[in-house]
């Protein structure tokens, strides 16, 4: 179980023989552990780590520095909805990646064949790739399309942003006016999802925040 405390991730364990509560620090992930007796509660932690906070500053990691390694209790975004990693049907380690993936790719396959109908325009050749600097690309003379996997994590609307976006640099290489007037043909909502998608929470949490 971990703890945020202003900024700072905590682990905690209850041991039945402590006496009192107690930290300690050490390299790593969980780089500080508060020990709780059986009695303690979230007003005892949080009296305790508030007296102690000049020393947390010097030993805790930030849960901005925290990375996930997919263990059961862990919180990601999937598909728009934070999910819990070993709970309602949810794998975790690397079948959580697999299934999450695989809903991302039965999302695409529903969306792309319904809107290249719709614009006229087929895409030959559909990529993923781990992309930091954009969420997709369109080579418009070859008629290539690359997404980045980390849409996968994005609602729903905000992948058909995407996707559609990319499809309509078939029609406009560029973000030209007339790119900008069939985008809010297609879809008028456009500028909504997009600032949605700008917005949206996409790091995942430790396990059991208090």
């Amino acid at each position: 179980m971990y703890f945020q405390f202003n900024g700072y991730l905590i682990r905690l364990v209850r041991r039945a023989n402590a006496r009192r509560l107690s930290l300690t620090s050490r390299k790593g992930r969980d780089s500080l552990t508060l020990t709780l007796p059986p009695w303690a509660g979230k007003s005892d932690i949080q009296k305790f780590l508030s007296e102690n906070e000049a020393w947390i500053r010097e030993h805790a990691v930030r849960v901005d520095e925290w990375h996930p390694s997919f263990m059961p209790g862990e919180n990601h975004p999937c598909l728009g909805e934070r999910v819990t990693l070993g709970e309602n049907g949810v794998p975790s380690g690397k079948a959580f990646v697999r299934w999450r993936a695989e809903k991302f790719t039965d999302l695409i396959r529903q969306l792309l064949p319904e809107w290249e109908n719709r614009m006229g325009v087929r895409v030959k050749e559909l990529r993923f790739r781990d992309t930091k600097s954009q969420w997709g690309s369109c080579q418009h003379a070859t008629a290539k399309v690359t997404l980045a996997v980390n849409l996968v994590k994005a609602p729903p609307a905000c992948i058909e942003y995407i996707l559609v976006h990319e499809l309509c640099h078939l029609h406009h290489p560029d973000h030209s006016p007339a790119f900008h007037a069939e985008m809010t043909v297609l879809l008028p909502d456009w500028k909504e999802r997009k600032a949605r998608l700008n917005s949206f929470d996409f790091q995942a949490y430790p396990p059991d925040r208090a």
